[in-house]
């Protein structure tokens, strides 16, 4: 009697029988390759053992080669084949047959390798292999493990310098990373800060004096002093006091009044001055910070008494000329300063730069000034 649903199951049964029976089957050997130009293959043995078929040509020998010494029986199934010891690790398989039947030969190692080896004849026309080297998984894991090891001893080093030079950049990267940060934060900081400043100057003064065909130019040198606050980053304003010291001026055709005559002869005096200015800085940079300063103040001028060199009957006589007595006077500033200055620290600063400035007297001749400053400068954020 028919099973009225067995049509229905034939689309799944057929399917799970095969898997049975491919579960059943023999373990195969791993991984055959084809021969290559030189007529050798390699063939992976799992640890249980397995099955592989050989092909050969009539007349031809194949040596089979293992791993490990051989047992010392080798079981095989047709006469036709000829199976002999080619060393204790090796066998060599030929058949004169060309009509042989396919034959199995079962062979094993004193390792413990077993394999069952299935060998047909094929014409001259297909592929047949003169070695066949037969390795055990194990044994392929050994060898992996020895080169692994061996790639690891050799690139080491190198993977340690690697490692080094990944560690340096990395630190480097970091370094970079930080000195963006303060150049930000000093961006910031620059913004708010208050500074105090204290500069040491030297050069030369043109100073002009009533009466003198030509100034005279001498030496100075002086102190100042300034405070000023960040309002941009780019933008400085401060105030400034500065002394300087001027050595004694000579002009050698002086024409003034003495008493009722006019005498030209040698004329001497010393000045020094004084000047409170307002500036504005110019800057760009973060640690080194090219600058330009531009001044405007007063100044005071201390101009020592006159002295005119008059030859007389008696002898040579400096006298004074009529109205050049010691005075103070007052004199209107301009100047314009250019240097650089470099950030020790978060706080100190030093720099240097060129300055001129140019004092107008008031109803007094006018003075100019040429001067190199060194500069030291302590900066620190306000609120």
């Amino acid at each position: 009697m028919n099973h009225p649903n067995l049509s229905s199951w034939s689309g799944w049964w057929r399917p799970a029988l095969v898997a049975l029976a491919a579960l059943a089957a023999p373990i195969p050997a791993w991984a055959q390759a084809a021969p290559n130009a030189k007529g050798e293959t390699e063939i992976l043995v799992a640890p249980q053992g397995g099955t592989t078929e050989i092909p050969l040509h009539v007349g031809k020998i194949c040596v089979l080669s293992f791993p490990d010494k051989l047992a010392s029986r080798v079981i095989a199934s047709s006469p036709d084949f000829k199976v002999m010891v080619w060393s204790e690790s090796a066998l060599a398989v030929r058949t004169d047959n060309g009509n042989a039947a396919p034959a199995t030969v079962a062979i094993a190692t004193t390792a413990g390798l077993k394999v069952n080896v299935s060998l047909r004849v094929v014409p001259a026309t297909e592929p047949a292999p003169m070695m066949v080297r037969f390795r055990s998984l194990s044994e392929v894991q050994l060898v992996e493990t020895r080169v692994t090891a061996e790639v690891e001893k050799r690139l080491g080093p190198a993977q340690q310098r690697l490692e080094q030079a990944q560690r340096r950049l990395d630190q480097t990267q970091r370094r970079l990373a930080q000195e963006r940060q303060r150049l930000t934060e000093l961006s910031r900081r620059r913004e708010r800060e208050a500074t105090l400043a204290l500069r040491l100057t030297r050069g030369s003064a043109m100073l002009w004096e009533a009466g003198a065909e030509a100034p005279a130019e001498v030496a100075s040198r002086g102190v100042a002093a300034s405070a000023s606050l960040g309002v941009r980053y780019w933008l400085d304003l401060g105030g400034e006091l500065g002394v300087a010291y001027l050595d004694e001026a000579s002009y050698p055709m002086a024409t003034l009044p003495l008493g009722a005559a006019m005498v030209t002869g040698l004329l001497r005096r010393t000045t020094n001055t004084a000047q409170l200015r307002g500036f504005a800085t110019l800057r760009v940079g973060d640690f080194w910070m090219p600058f330009l300063q531009l001044a405007l103040g007063v100044g005071a001028r201390f101009r020592s008494a006159a002295t005119l060199y008059v030859p007389t009957a008696q002898g040579a006589l400096w006298l004074p000329p009529n109205d050049q007595r010691e005075e103070v006077s007052l004199d209107l500033v301009t100047g314009v300063r250019a240097g650089i200055e470099r950030r020790i620290t978060h706080r100190w600063t030093a720099g240097i730069s060129a300055a001129t400035a140019h004092a107008f007297g008031v109803s007094r001749p006018d003075l100019r000034t040429s001067e190199i400053t060194f500069s030291i400068s302590y900066s620190r954020p306000v609120p």
